[in-house]
């Protein structure tokens, strides 16, 4: 469908079996489910979220994921730390993560996904993409596109005049960083 943006948020949590399960995820290959959507959807931006430190998450459990996300690829992606909270069923679990080792996951995590969304970000230097301007900052105006969610994801900065904000305009990549892009009208 033409009107429906090319982006899709599926929250994995984790790609480990068992901890999907001790999650109370539904528990299955999401590769699968993945390589479909790719498939069936062109152009497609896949957006996730993963919590590491998840109680009796061991080294194999983390190599596992961090081999899904290396695998996966995913355009956009966000890692938290369990956080034990009162009231809920895995604050009793045996096999608390110490938080030092939740934080260095994260960071592995956090820096193997900042290499992937640069390579994936680089591959659109030259492509003209519809951007729609949010804001302006000093000379460049601010706008995402339909790929990004607001205050989550990266910002196209662009170079152009008398831009309103709220309108789409066709931008031509210049530029790519870590998470963000920069084009011209």
């Amino acid at each position: 469908e033409e009107r429906i943006c090319k982006y899709i948020d599926i929250p994995l949590q984790h790609a480990h079996p068992e901890i999907l399960e001790k999650m109370g995820r539904p528990v299955f290959d999401y590769r699968k489910l993945i390589e479909r959507i790719r498939k069936f959807i062109p152009e497609v931006r896949i957006r996730t979220t993963f919590i590491v430190g998840f109680p009796g998450e061991d080294e194999k459990h983390f190599k596992y994921l961090v081999d899904f996300i290396k695998e996966m690829e995913f355009d956009k992606l966000g890692c938290f730390s369990y956080s034990r909270e009162e009231g809920t069923p895995a604050y009793d679990f045996e096999n608390q993560i110490p938080e030092k080792i939740k934080e260095e996951r994260r960071n592995i995590i956090m820096e193997i996904q900042r290499e992937i969304s640069e390579k994936k970000l680089k591959e659109m230097i030259g492509k003209k993409i519809e951007v729609l301007i949010e804001s302006r900052q000093d000379k460049y105006y601010k706008g995402r596109t339909e790929y990004d969610a607001p205050e989550i994801d990266g910002i196209v900065y662009v170079k152009g005049k008398n831009l309103k904000t709220g309108k789409f305009y066709k931008v031509r990549i210049k530029e790519a960083y870590e998470y963000d892009l920069y084009g011209e009208i």
